[in-house]
């Protein structure tokens, strides 16, 4: 698809979804994050056994179930083909996939079960890259980052800067699986 410059498909290589994910009756449950086309939870399915993860960050934009809901996944997870990704290309950053995901969930009306969200149809909206705003956006995201990192601080007992708020999520994580003997509440 070839795009306008300024639009999502200029800044963002548009997919489908992962194929081996389209049934998700057979997955064991494991330590993967999976995205389907849920629209709460940011698109999170559930925990299971599955290898072959996309890495961060990029853009889930659900085709079914929540229809246009656009997330953003900052985790490395698979994630089912009812959800296009948006990966971004050399010149976008991550404020340009949050700014493309507003787009998106504003133009979401557009779409429903028999009007799909397709990379064609995606592909020429366009994106606002106005430098205030990107600024707006990394203020937010850092004042998003202070919040987790006091939370996990708090609930860890211990101090959690930025590069250690992973570590200290992922032990906490590690302990409510050994407390409560689940892999994912969301499956249960």
């Amino acid at each position: 698809t070839s795009s306008e410059p300024g639009t999502i498909g200029q800044m963002f290589y548009i997919f489908y979804g992962q194929r081996e994910l389209h049934s998700k009756e057979n997955l064991a449950l494991g330590p993967s994050l999976v995205i389907s086309s849920a629209g709460s939870n940011n698109g999170c399915y559930g925990f299971f056994e599955f290898d072959r993860l996309i890495a961060p960050p990029f853009a889930t934009v659900q085709s079914t179930g929540s229809i246009g809901e656009a997330l953003i996944q900052l985790w490395p997870c698979g994630v089912t083909d009812d959800c296009l990704l948006l990966i971004p290309k050399a010149d976008a950053d991550e404020d340009d996939l949050f700014i493309a995901s507003a787009v998106l969930r504003l133009e979401r009306w557009r779409f429903n079960y028999g009007r799909k969200i397709t990379p064609e149809r995606i592909a020429n909206f366009a994106i606002d890259r106005n430098g205030e705003l990107k600024q707006w956006i990394r203020d937010r995201r850092e004042q998003s980052d202070r919040l987790i990192s006091h939370a996990l601080e708090t609930l860890s007992g211990h101090d959690s800067s930025s590069n250690r708020a992973e570590e200290a999520f992922s032990a906490l994580a590690e302990k409510w699986k050994r407390d409560t003997k689940h892999l994912s509440s969301i499956r249960q």
